[in-house]
């Protein structure tokens, strides 16, 4: 998350997604976008099953 606050506050914009665990979550990593938002807050997401979209992401 770093990165995005390192990009607002050069003044660049940031260009991101609200995405599902169980979307093709592979593809939006290696899509250029700066950040993917898991809502965990509105969506009945447990954080035990972001484990799955957030081991495919690891180093993108």
């Amino acid at each position: 998350m770093n990165a995005v606050k390192d990009l607002l506050k050069s003044g660049r914009t940031v260009i991101g997604a609200a995405v599902s665990p169980n979307g093709d979550i592979a593809m939006l990593a290696d899509s250029g976008l700066d950040f993917l938002l898991f809502d965990t807050q509105h969506a009945p997401v447990e954080i035990k099953e972001l484990n799955p979209a957030l081991q495919t992401m690891r180093g993108t």
